[in-house]
């Protein structure tokens, strides 16, 4: 896939990201802890905003606008184990980019990175509520919904913590005003409108709970 070219087309630098990402990245703050990694970071919005003791970055570029206090490290998602070992692993709109085969190789090396009762938080497309516009993206290779990405994750090994099938809409795509304090709102209300990405929050075995 030409990177640069995804990043122009579907996924061109938008200022109004910030204003989506910090009370996103506020709200899942209670799930973080120690070192945390941003698996398929992409333009590190969430490692921009959120609190941690050291902040790493794992993509197969490094995109403008990286984050001064985080450390980028240039690699497929596979091979964070090979990299670095974290608290918190955090995946934002990766896993339906890969094939089967990169997914379960995936999932093993991040449940090897991650310290006992380390954390896996995800923000998916949740093909329940987004199936008009999935494959508007060419580079989608894999379908989930809130069921099966907990199915897929208990059967690698991790135990589920949390399950929002509305989170967030399918895109930042929009004519509309962003405000963060919109965003903050909309993230707190069960009344979710165009919510097309779900979150889910997972486990690795050891966890004091």
């Amino acid at each position: 896939m030409n990177y640069d070219g995804y990043h122009d087309t579907r996924l061109a630098y938008d200022e109004k990201r910030a204003r989506v990402w910090k009370p996103i990245a506020h709200f899942l703050q209670r799930w973080v802890s120690g070192t945390v990694v941003d698996l398929g970071c992409g333009y590190a919005d969430f490692l921009r905003f959120v609190k941690a003791e050291r902040k790493i970055g794992i993509d197969i570029a490094k995109t403008k606008g990286f984050p001064a206090d985080a450390t980028f490290i240039e690699a497929p998602a596979w091979d964070i184990a090979k990299h670095t070992k974290g608290n918190t692993v955090f995946a934002s709109n990766l896993f339906e980019h890969l094939t089967d085969d990169e997914l379960e190789r995936t999932l093993a090396a991040i449940c090897d990175a991650l310290a006992p009762g380390g954390r896996l938080i995800i923000v998916q497309p949740n093909f329940s509520y987004c199936y008009r516009n999935y494959f508007d993206d060419y580079t989608h290779k894999k379908i989930f919904t809130h069921v099966s990405m907990q199915d897929l994750l208990r059967a690698s090994g991790f135990s589920i913590v949390r399950c929002m099938p509305r989170f967030t809409p399918f895109s930042m795509k929009s004519s509309l005003p962003v405000a963060s304090w919109l965003v903050w709102i909309y993230l707190r209300s069960p009344i979710k409108p165009r919510a097309g990405q779900m979150l889910i929050i997972a486990e690795t075995a050891g966890s004091s709970k």
